[in-house]
């Protein structure tokens, strides 16, 4: 948080820019290209007075920035090490996890918020940490889905009466791409 806290200060100061080249092994989920997603936040953070608060373009701002800094470190473990990764870069753990492994080798991947119902209209319920077994099999049956986005159509209520607070709650926003880790 820190870093990039600073990293925004630096941009508003005009002594860091971020460009397609730095982040050219970085995939945005939903976006044809880096380029694309850089131009509509850039545009985004030129528009605002601070990117301190919780609204959306700052949610991309921090994602954006995040990638960068991530992209720094896996350049750092090549040089240091020999070694590529990859990475997911998202508003939370889970999201972040899923992603990181769509865009391998030594490549990266961010999600948006908005771009979790995009990955979510191909993704299979028991992909979904904690999912993989019984329980994602029993969701799948009760419900009769199979996909992440049919779960959206059910109230948090309906998915709570069928498998309990605590696993209705979960599906309820994992839906959504929220995660209350």
């Amino acid at each position: 948080t820190e870093n990039v806290a600073e990293r925004v200060k630096q941009m508003r100061e005009k002594k860091f820019t971020l460009t397609a080249q730095h982040l050219h092994n970085t995939y945005i989920v939903g976006y044809d290209n880096i380029g694309k997603f850089i131009q509509e936040v850039s545009m985004a953070v030129d528009k605002s007075e601070t990117c301190d608060d919780e609204s959306y373009e700052s949610s991309k701002l921090r994602l954006l920035i995040g990638a960068s800094i991530v992209s720094d470190i896996r350049r750092a473990v090549k040089e240091q090490t020999g070694y590529t990764c990859s990475a997911g870069i998202s508003h939370n753990k889970i999201l972040a996890k899923l992603i990181c492994g769509m865009n391998k080798p030594n490549k990266q991947t961010v999600i948006p918020i908005d771009s979790t119902k995009i990955l979510f209209e191909t993704l299979e319920v028991h992909k979904i940490k904690s999912m993989g077994g019984k329980i994602g099999e029993e969701v799948c049956k009760k419900l009769g889905i199979r996909l992440m986005c049919e779960l959206l159509p059910f109230e948090e209520a309906d998915l709570q009466q069928h498998f309990g607070a605590r696993i209705g709650t979960f599906l309820y926003y994992i839906a959504r791409g929220i995660d209350l880790e």
